[in-house]
C-alpha cells in the first residue's frame, strides 16, 4: 500500500474419501466389502460408566451373581446382576476373572435384542440383514480438510510471518499406556490424565472406568473399540511464527551494511486439539516414522518421535 504496509495471504485446503464400489464376495466389517469408505472404524456406542445402584446386592453387601441366557440360547455365568431387569446384559464381552460392574463401561443396546454383542461382524447375514450387533460405524482414520494458512506483513521495518496448518477431521482408536487406560497397567506407566481422572466410589464421575490390567489389549473388557475414547485428532497447529525487524539504511550503512535484520522464531509452539492432557501429538502417524515405517513402535499411540518446539533468535546480515 502508499503508506508502506504491505501483506500477503496464501491458504489451502484438500479433501478426500475412498470407498470400494467393486470387490469380491467378503462381507466383514474387518475386511473390503462392497460400500466401504477407506478408514472407517467400527465400534460400540457409548452410554457412561456403570454405577452402584445399577447391581443388587445381598445382606453382606456383596454383587450377586447370576446366570443369563441371550436370545440365541448361550448361557452367561458369572454375571453381576443388574437391578433394572430390562437392562442389556454384557456378559458376552466378559472374560476370564472380569465381570462388569460399577465403575465399569455401560454400553448401548443399538439393535434393542437385549445382549451386548457385535453380532457375526457382517455388513449382511444370508438373509440380508444387518449381523453387525450393536457395532456402528464411529469415526474414520483418514484426514479430513487438510488445510494451512500463511500470512506475510510488513511496515516500515517490521514483518512478520504466520504459517498454520492442520486437519479438520479424523480419529484414531488408541494403541497403548498413553491411551488405553490399563494397558500393561503392572508396567506402572500412565499419563496422570488417565492416573488422576479413573473411577472409585469417591469419584463417580471420573472420565475413565475402574482400574484393570488389560495385558497389553486395546480392545477387550472396558476397552472395547467404542465412541467414549476414540481420539479426536483433528489440530490446528501454528507451525511457524516470526517476528522481525529491519534496521534503517541510513544506520546500517555507517557500518557498510547493506541490511541488518533481527528475529525471533517459534516452530510448533502452539497446538489446538481435542486430546485434552494426554500426552499424544495430534500430528504424528501411529506406527510410522520416517526412518522405519514398519510398525513403528509397535504402532502405539504417541510413542514415536513428537514434533519438537523450538524457539530461536538470529540475525542476517548483508554487506
Amino acid at each position: 500500500f502508499r503508506n508502506g504496509f504491505g501483506v500477503n495471504f496464501v491458504a489451502s485446503i484438500s479433501n478426500g474419501t475412498t470407498k470400494i464400489t467393486k470387490y469380491g464376495s467378503t462381507n466383514s466389517i474387518d475386511s473390503w466389502y462392497v460400500g466401504k469408505t477407506y478408514g472407517e472404524i467400527w465400534g460400540y456406542e457409548t452410554d457412561r460408566l456403570y454405577q452402584k445402584d445399577d447391581f443388587n446386592y445381598d445382606a453382606n453387601g456383596n454383587l450377586i451373581k447370576t446366570s443369563v441366557t441371550d436370545p440365541n440360547g448361550t448361557v452367561f455365568n458369572n454375571v453381576n446382576q443388574l437391578s433394572d431387569p430390562n437392562a442389556p446384559t454384557q456378559g458376552r464381552l466378559q472374560a476370564g476373572n472380569f465381570y462388569f460392574g460399577p465403575g465399569d463401561v455401560k454400553f448401548k443396546d443399538l439393535n434393542g435384542d437385549g445382549v451386548i454383542d457385535a453380532g457375526s461382524r457382517l455388513v449382511k447375514d444370508a438373509d440380508g440383514n444387518p449381523a453387525y450387533g450393536d457395532l456402528k460405524k464411529i469415526g474414520n482414520s483418514t484426514p479430513r480438510f487438510l488445510y494451512n494458512f500463511r500470512t506475510d506483513i510488513n511496515y516500515k521495518g517490521f514483518d512478520l510471518s504466520v504459517f498454520i496448518q492442520g486437519v479438520g477431521k479424523r480419529e484414531q482408536w488408541g494403541n497403548g499406556f498413553l491411551a488405553i487406560p490399563g494397558y500393561n497397567s503392572a508396567d506402572g506407566a500412565m499419563p496422570q490424565a488417565i492416573a488422576g481422572n479413573f473411577w472409585r466410589e469417591d469419584r463417580t464421575n471420573a472420565f475413565y472406568p475402574a482400574p484393570y490390567n488389560l495385558g497389553g489389549s486395546n480392545t477387550t473388557l472396558n476397552m472395547q473399540v467404542q465412541s467414549k475414547y476414540l481420539l479426536d485428532m483433528a489440530y490446528l497447529r501454528i507451525k511457524n511464527l516470526t517476528l522481525g525487524y529491519t534496521l534503517p539504511l541510513s544506520l546500517t550503512q555507517k557500518i557498510y551494511v547493506k541490511k541488518l535484520r533481527v528475529y525471533v522464531a517459534l516452530e510448533n509452539f502452539f497446538t489446538f486439539d481435542h486430546l485434552g492432557t494426554l500426552p499424544i501429538d495430534p500430528e504424528e502417524i501411529e506406527g510410522y516414522s520416517m526412518w522405519n515405517n514398519s510398525n513403528y513402535n509397535s504402532g502405539r499411540s504417541g510413542v514415536g518421535v513428537p514434533t519438537f518446539k523450538s524457539a530461536s533468535v538470529g540475525a542476517q546480515i548483508n554487506f
